[in-house]
């Protein structure tokens, strides 16, 4: 396993996921990327999970989510924690070997690297140095095509503008 995480390579095209998906809070809770980016429009801007380059899951803030102009082509990635991850076929996923997947090309069984053991709080506040372990954790059931419907982008404060999903995973934009 490589001690780096692997830059979206040029030849990821980018990709985006649906209003449903549900984003991991430092708080505990998660909230749909459709529920963010209406907190974000009333200035409210939330604690979450990202990964760097080194590996490390640390605290960000998410500063910026939008629903694009138009409805697109949609997968359902399903994971054996029975989620499911709506999403195009071009979006990243963030594989056990610390490199980037698109949707599209997952196959089941195949393993996506998971948010483990975080430690939220220190003396009831949050923790700015969080960190957690990750672990191949989740793995990939299947993909299938879903109808189209609108999609969104979103912007981390990181240098890696990646987030971690309520299922643990990691997806990138």
């Amino acid at each position: 396993m490589p001690d780096q995480l692997e830059l979206q390579p040029d030849s990821l095209a980018g990709g985006y996921v649906c209003g449903d998906t549900k984003v991991a809070l430092l708080d505990g809770h998660s909230l749909s990327i459709a529920d963010l980016v209406e907190h974000l429009h009333r200035g409210v801007r939330h604690a979450i999970y990202a990964i760097q380059q080194d590996g490390s899951v640390h605290m960000t803030r998410l500063l910026g989510a939008r629903r694009m102009s138009h409805d697109m082509e949609v997968v359902e990635v399903g994971l054996d924690d029975g989620s499911v991850v709506h999403c195009t076929p071009t979006q990243a996923f963030l594989g056990e070997d610390l490199g980037w997947v698109e949707a599209r090309r997952l196959q089941p069984g195949e393993a996506l690297l998971t948010v483990v053991h975080a430690h939220l709080w220190k003396s009831g506040r949050v923790d700015p140095d969080l960190h957690a372990d990750t672990a191949a954790a989740r793995r990939v059931v299947g993909v299938r095509k879903s109808p189209e419907r609108a999609v969104y982008s979103f912007d981390v404060a990181s240098a890696h503008n990646n987030l971690c999903l309520a299922s643990g995973v990691f997806v990138h934009d």
